[in-house]
């Protein structure tokens, strides 16, 4: 059988943490949405930045994760949502409340980045790829250092130059003294550091990092697309719809004409058609039975040659086929467009 101690706090809350803690959740009242945002190595200016960006458009706060709980817990009950927010509290974090577009002030939270070098001791989360070329050094002091961090390296017209690229790190491996020294040398900073999106409450609802950051033409697109899966079902199913309606008689017209052609029906939309599978029915007996002719008129010599035979005919398929996925991407473009007016 096994206990768990509680840590429960004796003495009271100083004044000022009281004050914060009610702050916080007067903020969780009076703002709709809320984004929990990870500052960890996020430095004082980038913060300086974030908060002159977010000016008139969002609040933002760093509390501690404890604190933050206390002003959760006191809002928790009128705002049942919020308290999701306790489990991601595990590490340096700011929340910002903003009543505007949530998927805006992400994409604003998302813009603060930095580059920064990678620091010896640390696991690299990305490849560093040397490029080659000429570095700018001469023979000196820098060439052994490129030489132990596994650099393949010479001289060139009195340079240090790279014989070729070279991955000087790879992801998850621990970056050595050597490899951070030619990093510095060469001023490579491959990490983008800034604060990260974690998650938020939009409207009520829970909604992830990357969903928030998704690409607004990433939205417009699957927009287009279930428009067009949508329209396609209904049109299968044959629900009849206003917006279907030119859909639904253009259908109509080439079943009627396809019909009509099946059964011999002669009449002014249905004699090109008719014309054409005639004359590729004569083209096919003339096609069987030319070898046995013993002379074949000029007239009929002209009437194969012009008329088209199944393998041309696959082609013309083929090449009305791209017309029309020509046409259609045009036409998704200019709904894109459209719809992009509209936001």
């Amino acid at each position: 059988m096994s206990s768990y101690m509680v840590y429960k706090r004796k003495k009271p809350y100083p004044e000022k943490k009281k004050r914060k803690i009610k702050e916080i959740a007067n903020l969780f009242r009076e703002y709709h949405n809320i984004l929990l945002i990870g500052i960890r190595d996020v430095n004082a200016n980038q913060m300086k930045e974030l908060r002159r960006k977010l000016w008139g458009k969002a609040i933002c706060k760093v509390i501690k994760n404890t604190l933050a709980e206390l002003a959760i817990d006191t809002v928790a009950k009128k705002r049942t949502e919020v308290a999701i927010l306790k489990d991601y509290l595990v590490d340096m974090h700011a929340l910002v409340f903003t009543n505007d577009d949530p998927f805006e002030i992400a994409r604003i939270i998302d813009s603060i980045k930095e580059d920064r070098p990678l620091k010896p001791g640390r696991v690299s989360p990305v490849d560093v790829v040397i490029k080659k070329g000429f570095t700018g050094f001469r023979p000196g002091p820098e060439l052994n250092e490129m030489r132990m961090a596994g650099l393949p390296v010479r001289i060139l017209d009195g340079e240090v130059f790279i014989t070729k690229d070279h991955v000087l790190v790879r992801a998850g491996q621990v970056v050595s003294p050597y490899a951070a020294r030619v990093m510095a040398l060469l001023d490579i900073k491959p990490l983008k550091i800034g604060p990260k999106v974690i998650m938020g409450i939009v409207d009520g609802m829970l909604v992830s990092g990357e969903i928030l950051l998704k690409p607004f033409e990433e939205y417009i697109k699957e927009i287009q697309i279930t428009i067009n899966e949508t329209k396609t079902l209904a049109i299968e199913a044959k629900i009849f719809v206003p917006e279907l309606f030119e859909d639904f008689v253009g259908l109509s017209i080439r079943e009627a004409i396809s019909l009509a052609t099946i059964i011999g029906f002669i009449a002014p939309d249905t004699l090109p058609e008719a014309i054409r599978v005639a004359l590729s029915e004569i083209s096919t007996l003339l096609n069987t039975i030319k070898d046995e002719i013993p002379e074949i008129p000029e007239d009929l010599q002209k009437l194969i040659s012009a008329t088209p035979t199944k393998e041309k005919k696959e082609e013309e398929k083929n090449v009305e086929r791209k017309k029309e996925e020509k046409k259609k991407k045009e036409g998704e473009e200019e709904a894109l467009a459209g719809l992009n007016l509209l936001f």
